[in-house]
């Protein structure tokens, strides 16, 4: 099961425009990578620097400020386009094995604000297999990457945004994981190809010198220097600058192999220790007054941490396992600073443990990994995201290029949706949902005399919250940096989807059907209507007094809330998919409809809907919204698709963008698209249109 986290070979961030099938002129969209900030993903790998963690999540990075170990707290995130597999920090700047990606060069000077300034991919006329790098480590100005389709690549990073090739060494198997020992040799775990040792004496000639075949796929290697005491055989720690070397090889279901490296022409196993699924390995010296030791520790995918005494290289011993099973296992990688360890687990996040005492590890710390995107509302200079388990989260993008989180409101349940709602101290004020809607569904307006009444009074702003199993939530956002709770409601079953409008908010919940909740009085929400559904509600969207709702495998359902505590359904399309969301345009109806693209459906007259156009996509349609003539599609693994549906009944792909994760929610505003992207954060692209023509 582990092998999908090890190796994932998908080509990511491809920016691709489509010209339209008709001889008419029409406008392409290009579009570019801008920004992007919570990322999340697993964790897959550790740099510890000071007081801070660097991590490598699968997704980009995540840096944990560790200044109070039993409060980790994550201070700053950048997503990468690939698939972060490990990474190193040196000086002002993390390195990244990106997967199919190449070498990410991020500057971390400012801890909080990281952010991409170079990068490196090798040109695939080159190989005969794609490229896949999965390792990284630094030496003076040069970067030693292992890329499993190739060997090793030696890259000059003097300029960090301008890295540069120096030379590429081939190997037998496909690299896994490096190390580098006193600027003269790398040491690769070759996976089937065993134990490579490279001469790195000179970078621009660096060559393989010597190999040792393992039983089993090597990943991960850790280098010692030890001294033999003169009055014994066994050999015994003292300094690094020895003679006598040891790379002590993670092999993957076999356990570890100990292997002499003192002649690097000649490497041999001396030792082994056969248990575990050991996935990474650190190795850490703590002297005594009598004597000084050697441990290993090693990450294990089916515990959480094992530790060995290789003071005795001949007789490794084992001295601690930490947890057999449950949230533990999967534990992936582990990072040594100090009498510190940080393991890293795909399940559980991050555990800190003090290790002053080698053989009785103690738990000092936790940190779990971020939540989710799945939704997105904006309003002005501000994006309102649903990020899951990590609750409502308020961003200020007044500067697209650096999103900055200002507010944050953790819930019971998991957020899923958000809808905005503007309301004076009596009644609403803006009576229009926060999702696009076209001219010809206008919502029904309030009288002239209630409007003027209306703008003398203090405007008070809410996001309504669909919550999963913790219901229905209205959270005062007036102050976005300090958004405060104001009530909430327990829904019949998991709340997933939310329109709010009017004095009403309209919840999708899932197998429960349609709630109909009157928020007139926002600190005391009661549910005055509901309709039972057949299937599952996933979306709902309101407009002019009718609800539509993205109903599953029974497609579109239309109910009429002109009467909100006695609503009923009028109207169904049954489309050819599951439709997950959808979206309102003048008098049509824009289904997300999963494996089966774009539905668009004419709903003037609700009670006989019937589809018009269907342009199929490459993902998983999961999310839509609608500007102008356009319809944006997130389209699950396959990103972004933006489609001219001018012509309804002849949609057309103008544009499509692949995000590093699973799309599930879209936004435009001006010039700028923002993405829910599970695993790759909050993305934010600019558009741009360009003018052609099909000869």
């Amino acid at each position: 099961m582990e092998m999908r986290f090890l190796i994932k070979f998908f080509v990511v961030l491809v920016c691709g425009v489509k010209l339209c099938d008709s001889a008419t002129e029409s406008s392409a969209y290009n579009m570019e990578w801008v920004s992007s900030m919570g990322a999340s993903g697993i964790f897959k790998d550790a740099h510890i620097e000071g007081k801070f963690v660097y991590c490598a999540t699968g997704r980009g990075i995540e840096v944990i400020d560790i200044s109070d170990y039993a409060k980790p707290k994550s201070v700053g995130k950048c997503a990468t386009p690939g698939e972060a597999e490990s990474i190193y920090v040196s000086g002002n700047y993390a390195y990244i094995a990106d997967g199919s990606q190449g070498l990410r060069i991020i500057d971390v000077f400012d801890p909080k604000k990281p952010r991409e300034v170079g990068y490196f991919k090798v040109k695939s006329e080159k190989l005969k297999v794609k490229s896949y790098f999965m390792d990284v480590a630094i030496d003076g100005k040069y970067a030693y990457v292992v890329d499993c389709g190739y060997g090793m690549w030696v890259i000059d990073i003097s300029y960090p945004s301008h890295p540069r090739e120096v030379i590429g060494v081939k190997t037998s198997g496909a690299a896994h994981g490096i190390t580098i020992q006193n600027q003269k040799y790398a040491y690769i775990a070759d996976y089937s190809g065993g134990l490579r040792i490279i001469d790195i004496s000179e970078p621009d000639y660096a060559y393989e010198i010597g190999s040792c075949r393992i039983p089993g796929m090597a990943i991960k290697v850790a280098v010692m220097s030890i001294v033999r005491s003169p009055q014994s055989t066994v050999h015994s720690v003292e300094s690094a600058d020895s003679g006598y070397s040891y790379a002590l090889v993670a092999v993957k279901n076999e356990g570890l192999r100990i292997i002499d490296v003192s002649q690097p022409e000649s490497p041999h196993i001396v030792s082994s220790y056969k248990r575990g699924r050991i996935m990474d390995v650190a190795i850490k010296s703590q002297k005594s007054k009598v004597k000084s030791q050697k441990y290993a520790y090693l990450a294990d995918l089916d515990y959480r941490l094992r530790v060995l005494d290789i003071s005795n290289v001949l007789s490794p011993r084992e001295v601690c396992v930490l947890d057999e099973s449950g949230p533990y296992e999967y534990t992936q990688a582990i990072a040594v600073d100090g009498f510190l360890v940080c393991v890293c687990n795909l399940r559980a996040g991050l555990s800190f443990f003090d290790i002053s005492q080698a053989d009785s590890p103690q738990e000092v710390g936790w940190h779990d990994a971020a939540g989710q995107s799945y939704a997105l509302a904006l309003d002005g200079n501000y994006l309102y995201a649903a990020q899951y388990e990590d609750g409502l989260r308020i961003i200020d993008i007044e500067n697209p290029q650096s999103p900055l989180e200002i507010g944050c409101y953790d819930t019971d349940g998991a957020v899923w949706d958000v809808s905005l709602s503007k309301m004076s101290t009596e009644s609403l004020i803006n009576q229009v949902p926060t999702k696009t809607v076209g001219a010809g569904l206008a919502p029904a307006q309030k009288t002239d005399a209630t409007t003027k009444n209306i703008s003398t009074e203090k405007v008070e702003f809410y996001a309504c919250v669909a919550d999963d199993v913790g219901g229905f939530w209205v959270i005062d956002i007036s102050n976005p940096s300090s958004p405060e709770l104001c009530s909430k409601y327990k829904t019949p079953q998991y709340a997933r989807g939310i329109s709010a409008c009017g004095d009403y908010a309209y919840v999708a919940n899932y197998s429960g059907g349609l709630s109909i909740m009157d928020i007139s009085k926002p600190s005391s929400p009661k549910e005055i209507g509901r309709y039972e559904s057949v299937g599952y509600v996933w979306d709902v969207e309101c407009v002019g007094g009718y609800c539509y709702l993205a109903g599953a495998e029974a497609g579109l359902l239309i109910i009429d809330v002109r009467q909100p505590t006695n609503p009923k359904k009028v109207g169904q399309h049954d489309t050819h998919g599951y439709v997950w969301s959808l979206a309102l345009a003048n008098d049509y109806c824009y289904l997300a409809d999963g494996d089966c693209g774009l539905r668009i459906v004419d709903v003037s007259n609700p009670d006989a809907p019937f589809e018009i156009g269907h342009f199929s996509t490459n993902g998983c349609a999961t999310g839509i919204t609608m500007v102008d003539s356009y319809a944006y599609v997130a389209d699950g693994n396959a990103g972004v698709v933006v489609v001219d549906v001018s012509k309804p009944g002849h949609p057309v792909e103008i544009g499509k963008y692949d995000t590093p994760g699973y799309a599930r929610d879209i936004k435009v505003a001006g010039e700028y698209i923002y993405i829910a992207d599970s695993e790759g954060g909050i993305i934010t692209l600019r558009v741009s249109k360009s003018e052609s023509k099909k000869e």
